[in-house]
């Protein structure tokens, strides 16, 4: 009698089924919650702003994904910002400029975001485009560093909203690591307390309107799966 052998399909009907590491990796991925922390260098904006600085600077985030539907991602963020604009214009209530040189005026604006957003992936690929956009709320304070031994400014803060949008792509690096870059737009608005400034022998109140501003970043993300 001859015995039958059946060897076992090593090979997949299609190659677009192989099951590759990277194709394995990619699945453990998107099919789990993951934590990221996020780097984003950009520059700031304002239109029809007063005594608000706008300049470059730089994000540090932490996040949480959590995956809603194949294609569909939430995530809760926070973190810290940092702006600084070299040479800052001050004005007084009256409109009368402060300093009249404003490269003795420098200033650091730092925020404090709480954001969330949600991501949509197209079919699952170990290069994984996608969009998104969100909202938030943030705290934020200005700082002014006079150049002037006889000038000084008291620090700012309040209360802002923004929301962003932007696009990006997802790369699997291992079972449980990937990386993510994305290119991200805001805007938003703030609201400060009263400040004031002094100058000499002369003290004057000022106001802190940010009108419309944004940002504008490049960031990069190191994602965890657990």
């Amino acid at each position: 009698k001859k015995r039958l052998r059946i060897r076992p399909q090593s090979r997949p009907m299609n190659k677009a089924l192989a099951c590759t590491p990277e194709s394995c990796a990619a699945h453990s991925l998107y099919e789990r919650a993951s934590i990221y922390t996020s780097l984003f260098p950009g520059a700031s904006w304002a239109a029809g702003s007063r005594n608000y600085p706008s300049g470059t600077g730089v994000a540090l985030r932490v996040g949480l994904d959590y995956r809603l539907r194949r294609t569909l991602v939430a995530s809760a963020e926070s973190g810290v910002e940092t702006y600084y604009d070299p040479s800052a214009d001050l004005v007084g209530r009256g409109g009368a400029a402060l300093n009249p040189d404003a490269s003795s005026t420098s200033a650091l604006r730092t925020s404090i975001p709480l954001e969330a957003s949600v991501r949509w992936y197209p079919p699952l690929a170990v290069w994984a485009p996608f969009a998104f956009a969100g909202a938030g709320v943030r705290y934020e304070r200005i700082r002014w560093i006079e150049g002037m031994a006889d000038s000084s400014v008291t620090d700012a803060s309040g209360f802002g909203a923004s929301a962003f949008g932007g696009a990006g792509v997802e790369r699997v690096l291992g079972l449980r690591d990937g990386i993510r870059i994305e290119a991200r737009a805001a805007t938003g608005t703030a609201a400060f307390a009263p400040t004031s400034a002094r100058s000499g022998g002369a003290q004057a109140s000022i106001r802190v309107d940010p009108g419309v501003h944004g940002t504008v970043a490049l960031g990069v993300s190191w994602l965890r799966v657990f």
